[in-house]
């Protein structure tokens, strides 16, 4: 039996006018299949190199509030 997915990807966005944007996480959701997940990796300092002083203390709640750690 297949069950039908969803899925929306997280991501870091620095600058919205220059269209930049790292993906950070995704969310991946099936009611058939009972599924409901969240994986979430921070690479803080590829963060940082496109983002020099991004603040990272948010994403880190956002994270730790997810139970993502």
């Amino acid at each position: 039996m297949s069950h039908p997915y969803q899925y929306a990807v997280l991501r870091f966005v620095p600058r919205v006018d220059r269209g930049e944007c790292l993906n950070v996480g995704v969310v991946v959701h099936s009611q058939s299949a009972g599924v409901l997940r969240c994986p979430f990796h921070l690479d803080e300092p590829r963060i940082v190199a496109c983002a020099p002083g991004a603040a990272l203390d948010g994403v880190r709640r956002s994270r730790e509030a997810a139970g993502t750690m």
